[in-house]
């Protein structure tokens, strides 16, 4: 386990995002699209786009949601060695789908589960088993109000890919509402400090991991020239963010966060997890840039009624 799994476990989920949204996000996001820019990592140049839709339904007391996503990294390699030897990497698809169901248990107590199976492949030969890779977690958190201010308490466990290769990791979050406008979180996958500025706008101030992983589907040479198939590439990182976001109309949401990666790994392995390229990396600012639908829940409840 490396040193950036060590320290944080990223849980990118609608879960996640609704126990750590900042406080302006009052509302179901039904869809989301982002860019972000890592312009200077070393031996490579990476871009993320990324396109997201989700919905969620009441059933009695619980809720079911269903979340669809669409992620392209561009990586740009500057060393001509890894460019030719690994010029299939330079486009890399996921698609992912999360299914989430979420039930009260008693004294405030709820129960959290997602299934989240993804396809994370370069597309360069014919997608297969290997193309495919399963994400579960399982969590319980504890709600506390007081004083109208809220605390919540989540404690669970998961398996998956959220950090290179496939591992079991735990899940802690601590987060408490210090005023109406303030809270702050402390744990994994997001410690941070939200604050609403007014009611069409707020700052944070996070820290937090970013990773993915995805597999090769043609051949590629090693340093031997010896041809290796379904070969995997790995990243993740750490990543400090200031970020602003402005509610520009009723359900529109706009989020800029400028930050700073301060440590980074990157590397391709055979299907035995042994190192076929271990790409150089290094400290990194990077830009984010995302535009968010968000279904009012004040308004929702009066068409309802």
């Amino acid at each position: 386990m490396n040193k950036i799994a060590v320290l944080f476990f990223s849980f990118f989920t609608m879960l996640s995002t609704a126990q750590n949204a900042p406080l302006l996000s009052n509302g179901l996001e039904l869809g989301r699209f982002e860019y972000s820019l890592l312009p200077s990592l070393g031996d490579t140049q990476l871009e993320k786009t990324a396109v997201s839709l989700g919905m969620g339904k009441k059933i009695n007391k619980s809720l079911l949601a269903v979340r669809l996503n669409y992620t392209k990294y561009d990586i740009y390699f500057k060393d001509a060695l890894f460019g030719n030897a690994l010029n299939d990497f330079e486009n890399i698809h996921t698609i992912r789908l999360n299914l989430i169901y979420k039930r009260p248990l008693r004294n405030n107590w709820f129960l959290n589960a997602l299934i989240s199976p993804m396809l994370s492949s370069t597309f360069e030969g014919d997608i297969s088993a290997d193309d495919f890779f399963y994400n579960t977690f399982l969590s319980t958190s504890k709600v506390w109000t007081k004083n109208d201010l809220k605390s919540n308490l989540t404690v669970g466990i998961g398996f998956g890919t959220l950090f290179g290769r496939p591992r079991l990791f735990p899940l802690v979050s601590y987060s408490r509402q210090v005023s109406l406008n303030t809270k702050y979180s402390i744990g994994l996958p997001v410690t941070g400090l939200f604050h609403n500025i007014d009611k069409k706008s707020a700052i944070n101030f996070t820290l937090s991991p970013e990773g993915f992983f995805a597999n090769n589907s043609a051949s590629i040479l090693n340093a031997q020239g010896e041809e290796i198939a379904n070969s995997r590439m790995q990243f993740n990182g750490l990543k400090i963010a200031l970020g602003y976001q402005l509610k520009f109309e009723e359900n529109w949401i706009t989020h800029f966060k400028l930050g700073y990666m301060p440590i980074s790994n990157m590397e391709v392995i055979d299907i035995e997890d042994d190192t076929l390229y271990d790409i150089d990396t290094n400290e990194t600012i990077f830009l984010n840039i995302a535009v968010s639908f968000n279904l009012n829940k004040k308004r929702n409840e009066k068409t309802k009624n």
